[in-house]
């Protein structure tokens, strides 16, 4: 972890560098503004985010959208969950590509911290 340069960043009131590392590593998700999506469909990239990917439901993908308030935007698209996400989710939007990295923290259970 880095350090800031001032000022303190805290989870629940407590220092971040006073918390177990590898708790931290194990209970935080980054959503970086600049983020890359596989060549593969929105179905597939969100997906992935879980720890278990493999076996994630299309129920489970539904209610992580409505979450995630991704569902105009999937609705929008060609093909709905199964259009291409294109090379680095390049056919996407910056906006439309964070929204679908919100997932993963939906997915895996962990805090969220937005990046900007």
């Amino acid at each position: 972890m880095y350090e800031p340069l001032s000022g303190e960043i805290t989870i629940d009131g407590l220092p971040l560098n006073s918390l177990d590392q590898e708790w931290l590593k194990g209970n935080i998700t980054v959503i970086q503004q600049e983020n890359v999506l596989f060549n593969e469909t929105i179905f597939r990239n969100i997906a992935f985010g879980g720890k278990d990917y493999r076996n994630v439901t299309e129920d489970q993908i539904r209610d992580a959208s409505r979450m995630a308030m991704l569902e105009d935007t999937i609705s929008e698209l060609p093909f709905g969950y199964n259009t291409l996400a294109g090379v680095g989710g390049k056919k996407l939007s910056g906006g439309q590509r964070q929204r679908v990295r919100v997932y993963d923290p939906m997915f895996l259970r962990t805090y969220l911290i937005d990046v900007r």
